[in-house]
């Protein structure tokens, strides 16, 4: 039996992260994104500049392959300063010792490193493409092309 074709929508943090775990475990997988490829133009910020990446996120990565080349420009912040209702200012520590830190990370560098593993590891990525709809039972997705608005079926899984 063919293992069928996973299709991802949406190409931010969380979509290559899947893709890459699920090409790991030998699953062909599509990921679409609305947006035009980050890699390849100048794209806004959005949400935030900075990620604050604790043990957890740093174990997804180190999985993905892409956390070695992201520690070398991971600032560790290893606490807060709280502005008391009186005036006061308490520093307050992210763990309990001076090696517990939370790594901030550039959200741009971040993703394009695991839209670049995502497709190193065998995903197919499709940019400048909305998925508005799935149109079931046929199992197709409608697409909206970022570039001229036409929208498309788009036959799930794509042909390979």
């Amino acid at each position: 039996m063919k293992t069928p074709t996973i299709t991802i929508a949406g190409a931010g943090l969380v979509g290559p992260l899947l893709a890459i775990s699920l090409r790991q475990r030998g699953f062909p997988v599509v990921l679409y994104e609305r947006r035009a490829d980050m890699r390849r133009v100048q794209v806004s910020d959005g949400r935030s500049i900075n990620l604050a990446v604790s043990a957890r996120g740093i174990y997804a990565l180190q999985q993905a392959g892409v956390w070695s080349e992201l520690r070398d420009i991971a600032i560790p912040m290893r606490g807060r300063l709280m502005h008391l209702l009186t005036g006061e200012l308490i520093f307050q520590p992210y763990g309990q010792d001076e090696s517990e830190v939370i790594n901030s990370v550039s959200r741009a560098a971040l993703n394009i490193a695991l839209l670049d593993a995502a497709e190193a590891a065998g995903a197919q990525f499709t940019s400048s493409n909305a998925a508005s709809d799935v149109l079931a039972p046929t199992m197709a997705l409608l697409c909206v092309c970022a570039t001229n608005n036409r929208a498309r079926k788009q036959r799930l899984p794509p042909k390979s």
